[in-house]
């Protein structure tokens, strides 16, 4: 029997069409790519955080077996290379902007691929190694001599900003790139001077990496011929990689191809050009071979870009009855040693307020500048830390006036008829259900019965805590997507579309919304993404735009497809278009027998010369939009969590969590994404953590020996179910799923884990909460505090 839409298309848990492929070795990942005769890139990295490079001699390196060239930052200055032109804001409209008080433009010191003249952080490259072999390069590299001058480093964010701090750069005159600030200070004063309650809250989001499954590679090329570049690496996307690789190299963008099959897992941390990738280009050049550079794990600690790592102080003023009625603070981001991205500081402050309803807010917002890598955003962009803030916050002010926990959020969650909704930072919530997602939360997770497991868990000599936590997403990213739908007469669907996957499952996801739409099945649909030479426009994936905005455009191609199959039909049958239907992947007359396939039509169009112009050819349509609505996915999780007093151990018992994505496309992806973005976000919560020595700036915690990742065997199953409440801003309904498992993740599990701690005094603790600061905790050793940086 002949499947048909509704066994595949939209709403049906489709399993994955792309696993057995990958799970069999059958994928191409970056490291993949190999060319005869290529060449190796190792690159020579500064041990120092901060310091002057007074020479360079590369004569012994150059002089090592194999070798073919080395390469200095002062090489790549000569050759005009520019530095890499990253895009420091949100690129979405429905984002705030921000502005320094004094109206003058962020530091943004240049960020090329190769420093000549001053290490900036530990791990920055200072020269590059080319060899017949990965070994010769090795050993090569290690002849490499350079002369420091180590210069005095910062490595933290709020000692950067004191008064006492030493530059992280010569080329600045202060450690701050931006400082802003939005809200209305006026009312928000006003509010605060008639407050019955005002709790306060200091906190540090610990800076944590990435850490994909696979490691980044690149592979450069170049065609004397043709004189055209080509970079073979996975990245968020292709055409922006490309338009940067262009700028870079100083060549117009037809003269540059990036490629990218399989991408082993982004989160964010690999979604900005890096450093590598323009100089194994470069080098495929200069050497005349292409060049390869595969990154180690340990490598990896220091020089991928890392995130996170926020530092505030925040007040919540409240009325006699437990309304919020104001709320302000201080949001510092570390940006590292080159700000590259300003989104996780406004994407976080623009909804500091949560699903809350605060009608006075005012905050400031710093981004600065340390000698350490450059952060940006990673799974929802600075939402995890502001979410974790106001949950914290909440809870304090539960505990020090005396309300109930659930009672105080009840009363201040957005009401449903007061969508859509604009929260006091100016964003506008399109639609939420934030009652009903909170109360089935609640229920899921048996709050009722908590007591009575308290009680047991004390006989066993353990302290049981539960938490909950509220959340709002924003979903913005680039704007604009392009679809390219192709019917083949061969039996096939051709979609180009400007995204890339990152392990979400586009191959099951989109070819399930083409199905649903042309009636054929999901076999037949053939993806085309990451290649250049294919895709003209795309903003890849990030910001839960890659779904939400190839919908779209994939919707308009498919209905633009059935409008000239329908018309192409008519010809056939000499019959009216308004007496012909589609359904199911066919062109039928109504009322009749008479009828056709959407592939025989294809065919029917490149033979038939009697149709109009318009319709002889290949049966393809296009789809170019721009969308400059925001989304906002929201939900609700719940979180028990036992604590041995003896060893400061948590386990993780019980975790529930409701999340509203609007339609899902298909729910079982989605329940995977919502499992690992909890997975991401109770590794920062408790365990996740990228250590600098605050004296020398060194990185500490370099291999996965000294970086704990969250292991399968000390999570619990989880208990996820969806809320569907369809958006009215996307014609589907909508909204993301990716990275809302994340967002409340890092303020429910600290909720239930001080809930645990609190017959012990503990009124907060600081993340991670390894078992060494729960036990200090405990026995009053101060671990509940921000640590001093």
């Amino acid at each position: 029997m002949r499947a048909t839409s509704k066994n595949y298309g939209i709403g049906q848990p489709v399993r994955r069409r792309e696993d057995f492929r990958l799970l069999t070795g059958k994928g191409c990942y970056s490291d993949d790519f190999n060319f005869p005769g290529q060449a190796y890139a190792v690159m020579v990295r500064s041990p120092h955080a901060h310091a002057l490079i007074r020479s360079t001699e590369t004569g012994a390196a150059a002089a090592a077996p194999g070798v073919l060239a080395v390469m200095t930052g002062q090489d790549l200055l000569a050759d005009g290379l520019q530095a890499i032109p990253h895009s420091t804001g949100t690129r979405h409209p429905a984002d705030i902007t921000l502005v320094s008080k004094d109206g003058s433009p962020p530091f943004i010191p240049p960020h090329y691929p190769m420093t000549a003249r001053e290490a900036h952080h530990c791990g920055e490259i200072v020269a590059m190694v080319i060899a017949a072999t990965l070994a010769q390069a090795k050993d090569a590299a290690e002849l490499v001599a350079v002369e420091y001058e180590p210069l005095p480093s910062v490595a933290h964010s709020l000692t950067a900003v004191g008064p006492q701090a030493p530059l992280a750069r010569g080329d600045g005159s202060s450690n701050t790139s931006i400082d802003a600030e939005v809200g209305d200070p006026v009312a928000t004063e006003a509010a605060f001077a008639q407050a019955a309650h005002v709790v306060r809250f200091e906190t540090w989001i610990p800076r944590i990496a990435g850490v994909p499954m696979e490691p980044r590679a690149a592979l450069g090329a170049y065609d004397r011929e043709t004189g055209r570049y080509t970079l073979y690496a996975g990245i968020g996307g292709a055409v922006r990689p490309k338009q940067e690789l262009a700028k870079i190299l100083g060549v117009p963008e037809d003269e540059v191809r990036v490629v990218m099959h399989e991408v082993g897992g982004n989160f964010g941390t690999r979604g900005s050009f890096n450093p590598e990738f323009a100089l194994v280009t470069w080098a495929a050049r200069r050497v005349g071979r292409p060049v390869k550079w595969t990154c180690e794990r340990q490598e990896a600690f220091l020089c991928d870009y890392q995130a996170r790592d926020l530092a505030v102080t925040a007040e919540l003023a409240l009325d006699r009855d437990g309304n919020f009625i104001a709320m302000r603070g201080s949001n510092l981001v570390n940006s590292g040693a080159y700000p590259i991205s300003f989104g996780p500081l406004a994407k976080g402050v623009e909804i500091m307020s949560s699903i809350y309803h605060v009608p006075a807010v005012h905050f400031r917002a710093r981004a600065a500048i340390t000698n350490t890598l450059p952060t940006r955003p990673y799974r929802s962009s600075g939402r995890p830390e502001v979410m974790f803030v106001m949950e914290r916050l909440i809870d304090l002010a539960a505990r020090q006036c005396g309300f109930d926990r659930l009672e105080l959020r009840r009363r201040n969650l957005v009401p449903e008829y007061a969508m859509p909704y604009r929260n006091p930072f100016g964003m506008v919530y399109d639609s939420g259900a934030y009652h009903r997602v909170m109360e089935r939360v609640v229920a899921l997770g048996d709050w009722s019965g908590f007591p009575a497991r308290r009680a047991d868990a004390r006989k066993r000599g353990k302290y049981r805590g539960i938490g909950v936590s509220n959340y709002v997403d924003t979903a913005t990213g680039t704007p604009r997507e392009r679809a390219e739908v192709t019917v083949s007469p061969d039996g096939f669907v051709e979609v180009v579309v400007g995204t890339v996957s990152n392990g979400q499952g586009h191959e099951t996801s989109f070819a399930q919304l083409i199905g649903e739409w042309l009636g054929v099945p999901l076999d037949s649909v053939r993806l085309v993404t990451g290649d250049t030479d294919r895709v003209s426009v795309g903003g890849g994936s990030h910001s839960g735009r890659a779904l939400r905005l190839a919908s779209i455009v994939m919707m308009n191609a498919s209905r633009e497809i059935i409008e000239k199959g329908l018309r192409i039909a008519s010809h056939r049958f000499e019959a009216a278009v308004s007496d012909i239907e589609f359904a199911d992947g066919r062109f039928t007359v109504k009322g009749t027998d008479r009828s056709v396939g959407i592939f025989e039509v294809a065919a029917e169009a490149l033979r038939r010369n009697d149709l109009p112009d318009e319709l002889r050819g290949p049966l393809n349509a296009h789809s170019d939009e721009t969308v400059n609505i925001a989304s906002f996915p929201y939900g609700c999780h719940v979180c028990e969590v036992e604590v041995d007093p003896e060893t400061g151990v948590v386990e993780l018992v019980r975790y529930c969590a409701v999340d509203d994505v609007g339609r899902a496309v298909n729910p079982m992806i989605v329940h995977g994404q919502i499992h690992g973005g909890i997975t991401q976000g109770i590794g920062q919560a408790m365990s996740e953590y990228c250590v600098y020595d605050r004296q020398t700036g060194q990185l500490l915690s370099g291999s996965l020996l000294d970086y704990a990742m969250p292991r399968a065997d000390t999570l619990p199953f989880f208990t996820t179910e969806l809320s569907e409440v369809p958006t009215p801003m996307h014609p589907l309904g909508i909204r993301p799923a990716g990275e809302g498992g994340t967002t409340p993740a890092l303020g429910v599990v600290v909720n239930a884990i001080v809930d645990a701690l609190s017959e012990f005094g503990v009124a907060h603790i600081e993340m991670p909460t390894t078992p060494e600061r729960v036990w200090q905790a405990i026995h009053g050793r101060g671990a509940s505090a921000p640590p001093a940086v």
